[in-house]
Order: structure tokens, then sequence, then C-alpha cells
């Protein structure tokens, strides 16, 4: 088994299973530190992070593992019985950067470390937790997505052999990482049910707007607003549901409701093939520009 890097490698090696068995004992080794406290148990959850712990993809050998807790003081206040366990303090400041961090590893020389598991400490139930659990859940589930999450990481780290504080390398991942959680966020919200999504840019509306897959292969249409938009967007899932019982050709509506934790509403329909408007109108001849507006008119009466 490959474990641990030298401070400012970058590399990448294959999967290794040995990785999960790993990961578990240290995490039996920080239960047992935040939970020999005398205030009681700090540690809400502690899981198993990061490209280690996504089977299908290449990863720097690296463990990341990541713990919630509600109280980053009372995680400070064991910062001893954590280092007696060769967890270190990294010295992040939890105020700006909502996560602390520890690390595992040995001095080669007083210049150079290497590193074998980076602990991120993090708030129970904030964002930041949920993006760590859904993006691993969402790429072991969509091995697409990973091979993709993959491909960025090879041609960086081709690129960045040696990257002081791996900057550069973590920079090129940024907005994919940024990008995948959303669409994991998503994903996890409708019961993980989804096989594809896709994040569609095209349209004039301001929702949030998906392309969608299921395992039954149904592809649909899903839109994602603010919950403020409640009442209106509910109307208009309403007057879709009537226009689609009459024979209007319109996609076939699914579902309406509340997801993100009731931040925001959506509806689910069905995907009809088409062109952009903007694209097909401007190549067609005023006649027939004429005669799509009419039928348009008629329909809508």
């Amino acid at each position: 088994m490959i474990i641990g890097l030298k401070r400012g490698v970058v590399e990448l090696v294959d999967h290794d299973p040995e990785w999960e068995k790993l990961a578990a004992q240290t995490i039996e080794r920080l239960w047992r530190v935040f939970n020999s406290s005398s205030g009681g148990r700090i540690a809400e959850d502690i899981q198993h992070v990061g490209s280690t712990a996504i089977a299908s993809i290449k990863a720097q050998p690296i463990i990341d593992i990541a713990v919630a807790v509600e109280d980053f003081a009372e995680v400070e206040s064991l910062t001893t019985a954590l280092e007696a366990e060769g967890f270190i303090h990294r010295n992040w400041n939890p105020n700006e950067n909502e996560q602390m961090l520890y690390d595992v590893g040995y001095d080669v020389s007083p210049d150079d470390r290497v590193t074998t598991h980076f602990i991120h400490i993090v708030r129970a139930g904030s964002i930041t937790w949920t993006d760590y659990i859904d993006f691993r859940d969402y790429l072991n589930a969509i091995p697409d997505v990973a091979k993709e999450y993959e491909s960025i990481k090879i041609r960086l780290a081709a690129k960045n052999l040696y990257d002081p504080c791996r900057e550069k390398y973590l920079a090129g991942k940024h907005d994919f990482i940024v990008a995948s959680q959303q669409t994991a966020r998503i994903w996890a919200d409708f019961g993980k049910r989804f096989t594809k999504i896709e994040l569609v840019t095209k349209g004039l509306s301001d929702d949030k707007k998906y392309y969608i897959e299921d395992a039954n292969a149904r592809r649909m249409l899903l839109r994602v607003s603010d919950v403020k938009e409640y009442d209106y967007k509910k109307a208009s899932y309403q007057m879709m549901e009537r226009v689609y019982e009459i024979g209007v050709l319109t996609s076939q509506p699914f579902e309406f409701g509340l997801c993100n934790g009731n931040k925001s509403v959506y509806s689910l329909s069905g995907w009809l093939d088409g062109e952009d408007v903007e694209t097909a109108l401007p190549r067609m001849s005023e006649t027939d520009q004429y005669a799509l507006g009419l039928k348009t008119g008629e329909t809508l009466r």
C-alpha cells in the first residue's frame, strides 16, 4: 500500500482498497479521543472522504477524514490529546475558514514532512460537511462523473509535479468540485434516484435548470427556484398540468415541491427535444416566423 506524500509533491496512484481499512482504523482512534472527554461526546460523526474514498479513480495517497462537531472551542480543548495520538494541529482559524485542520505524518528532516492523513474538523450540519459526504457518494454512484474528475486530476498532476502547498493543483480542481457539489446536493436531495444530472445553461428564466435521467430511463427537466417564488411557481405548474391535459404539446408535469432544506422550490417535468428558439428563429423566413407566431397564438387562446 502506498500512503503519504512529501510536502509540495503532487502524485496520483491507483485506488487501493487498503485505504478504506486504514481510514477505518484512523476513525476508531479519533472516536477514542473525542469520546474520552469529560464533557461527553464532542464529535457528531466521523467519515472517510476525499479521493481515497472514491473507489474508481486515482488519488493522491493521503487519507482525508471529516469530523462533524458542534463547537470548535471543545475541539481546541482536545488539541493536547489529539497531538498525543499523532494528530497535529495546523492552526487554521475556524472563525475564518469554518474548518480546523489536523494532519498525520512524520518528519524526514527539519524542513520536510510526509503527510499521510488530513483531518478536517467542520461544523455538524454545515454545507461544508454536507458537501464532503454528498460529493463522495455522488462520484461513487455516477462513474462517468468520477472519471471526468480523474481526468482533470491527471492533467493537473502532470503539469504540477512539484507545487508548494499544492495551490495550483487545488485551484485547477476548484470549478469542477464546486459544480459537482451543487449537482451532488440535487442528487442527494431527490433520494439519489437520478442516474444523470447535467446543468442546462440555455433559456431566459433565472431558474437553475438540469437535464435529468433516472433508473427507468425517463428523461426529465428539473427547475429549481428560490422559495420566495413558491406561489408563482405553483400557479405555473398547475397551468402546465391543465395545458398538458387538453393536449397541447408541452412537457408532461411529474412533480412539484420544496427541496434544498425548504429553501428552494422545484418542478420536475418531461424532457422535450428541440432547438433553442433564439438559434432557430433567425434562420426561418419571415413567412415561416409569422406562421409559427400565429400557431402559438392559437394555442395560447
